[in-house]
């Protein structure tokens, strides 16, 4: 991270235009753009240019925000109402980052919804056909911090998302033989019956291997539901049609 300083006696640590554009990804004139537009006004030197402008921490914050609502595809209206939707919503936030939250916009009704990210919520908006987007904040030691991220529905992200990274590592789904390997490890510690591997498997070809657990751990909850000791083929072919069929049409 660029080196910063204070400024008089202030004790809080502010940054010039370059140091906060470096940190926050932004072009100085974005910056410059959005202090005319008042969307991120710099604690010191709001009508200054250059060195004479300072950004404290959480204006750096904001600028970041911005960077990436704009880099996932948001218009800057979209952008602009997300921010002060997350700064009313929790105004500690900007100061202490250590929250996610989930931000949708209703195109038909122009409303911008921004709530505490729940994977329940998410599913109903997604099945409504609203477009979400996951902010997810945290502090770091700029110097200590390792940020790793995992998904598996990268046809869903903007392209931009990657260059954020140093590395990215792609892991390929299961094999056929990995898919029978994973339901079985998933389900030794239940009792089986008589199960149909091979026709279990055929139905789940491509799907990742979070889903091939998923519908082992589901049919074993079947089982226990239904009152019944083993885990048979029942239990997997209707976790199978409820989490893939699923998982398909709301996306």
């Amino acid at each position: 991270m660029a080196s910063w300083g204070t400024i008089d006696s202030m004790q809080e640590p502010f940054f010039t235009s370059k140091q906060a554009s470096d940190i926050s990804g932004c072009t100085l004139r974005q910056l410059q753009y959005w202090r005319e537009k008042e969307i991120v006004v710099p604690t010191v030197g709001s009508q200054g240019t250059g060195r004479s402008v300072y950004y404290s921490p959480s204006e750096v914050v904001e600028l970041g925000i911005m960077e990436y609502c704009l880099g996932a595809g948001l218009n800057m209206e979209i952008a602009d109402a997300a921010l002060k939707a997350l700064k009313e919503k929790s105004p500690d936030s900007i100061q202490t980052v250590s929250q996610s939250w989930l931000l949708s916009w209703d195109g038909q009704k122009r409303v911008l919804d921004l709530v505490d990210f729940d994977e329940t919520q998410a599913v109903e908006w997604l099945q409504a056909g609203r477009v979400m987007i996951l902010l997810l904040l945290d502090e770091y030691e700029a110097n200590n911090g390792l940020l790793v991220a995992a998904t598996n529905l990268t046809r869903f992200l903007d392209e931009a998302v990657w260059r954020r990274f140093d590395d990215t590592i792609e892991v390929p789904k299961p094999t056929q033989a990995e898919i029978e390997g994973i339901l079985k490890q998933t389900l030794s510690s239940v009792e089986t019956g008589k199960i149909d591997w091979q026709s279990s498997v055929s139905m789940m070809i491509d799907s990742s291997a979070a889903q091939v657990v998923r519908v082992a751990q589901d049919a074993a909850k079947r089982a226990i539901l239904d009152r019944e000791e083993l885990v048979v083929q029942k239990h997997l072919e209707q976790s199978i049609q409820e989490i893939l069929t699923t998982h398909v049409r709301s996306f």
